[in-house]
């Protein structure tokens, strides 16, 4: 919950100043406040000295930002190529740089997935749903919806209705 509120601070400060998008005070103090206080939920009753190094929560803090600008990095990205560009183009090259980026880390396993995958045809299903619907049309709808607003809008907007929308969904779907 951490990441998904501090990603539209950095995409609100990385759109500032790559993208030259006219961001105000009242919108960063709105995103931090929103940050502070998810922060403070979702922090309460951790103790730095149960099994924790200061060095574990360092490492913690520094993935939760570099998590938190590489998504904002990303969501540029798709601004950028989405000027020229239709929003399935941009999904598509999105998805194929992820592609062979990723690559070379299934490469040692490769064949033992593949075969496990033939004698699967569920796991199958399972994995072209998941790269189908949850990643293509999932980052397609993402990136429409970068397109049609401001960063300051996609970041206060579609970020803060994520955790509504898996509540519901949640509700809906496993009760």
């Amino acid at each position: 919950s951490i990441v998904t509120c501090a990603t539209p601070l950095a995409m609100v400060v990385l759109a500032g100043l790559f993208l030259h998008e006219h961001i105000r005070l009242r919108d960063i103090l709105a995103i931090a406040t929103a940050l502070a206080g998810v922060a403070l939920i979702s922090l309460e009753g951790l103790r730095p000295n149960v099994g924790a190094t200061p060095l574990h929560w360092l490492e913690g803090i520094a993935t939760l930002v570099a998590a938190a600008v590489t998504w904002g990095l990303y969501s540029l990205f798709l601004r950028l190529i989405t000027r020229k560009q239709s929003s399935l183009t941009a999904t598509g090259i999105s998805n194929a740089l992820g592609f062979f980026i990723l690559l070379p880390m299934f490469i040692p396993r490769g064949g033992e997935v593949i075969a496990t995958v033939t004698t699967r045809p569920v796991l199958a299903a399972a994995i072209v749903y998941l790269g189908v619907v949850s990643t293509f049309l999932g980052f397609t709808l993402w990136t429409l919806g970068l397109q049609q607003v401001s960063s300051v809008s996609a970041s206060s907007l579609m970020f803060f209705c994520q955790p509504l929308a898996g509540t519901i969904l949640g509700m809906l779907v496993l009760h």
